[in-house]
């Protein structure tokens, strides 16, 4: 079974993509920052991971660069997912190796209290990000 590497220090956000993805038989794990991600990919490599830009610690950018520095886990397709639009940090993605990118500008997360947290777009739905998640192919199988 594929796995997926999960990293997002909005725990809303990580359960609604494990979920997502688990729901179509991905084998999945989460780190809630930066540092946790680095940790867990020297753990075991997954074959994908959804890595937020913006978190503490160290951000997406940063586990990146130092993933393709290092030379960690370099079949591991990397989807960003951030609030930033600006065409300089789309630019600064890939050129540090990011395999696709995931805009947060089309839905809001709301948090258990009823308060908004992380982007905040036009509407409620949370549906772009899932589609988007699970419209990138499948990756390859452990082993393969």
């Amino acid at each position: 079974m594929a796995e997926i590497l999960v990293v997002d220090d909005d725990p809303d956000i990580r359960m609604l993509i494990r979920l997502t993805l688990e729901s179509y038989g991905y084998s999945v794990r989460e780190a809630g920052n930066g540092l946790e991600a680095l940790d867990a990919i020297n753990e075991r490599a997954p074959d994908a991971m959804v890595l937020d830009v913006m978190m503490p610690k160290m951000d997406g950018y940063g586990v990146l660069r130092t993933m393709r520095q290092r030379e960690m886990a370099p079949q591991t397709k990397v989807l960003m997912l951030t609030c930033k639009t600006e065409e300089r940090d789309l630019v600064r993605g890939w050129e540090l190796g990011a395999d696709e990118y995931l805009m947060q500008t089309e839905y809001s997360n709301f948090n258990s209290n009823g308060t908004t947290t992380g982007c905040v777009g036009k509407d409620t739905d949370a549906q772009p990000v899932v589609s988007s998640i699970t419209s990138v192919p499948n990756p390859p199988m452990h082993g393969s």
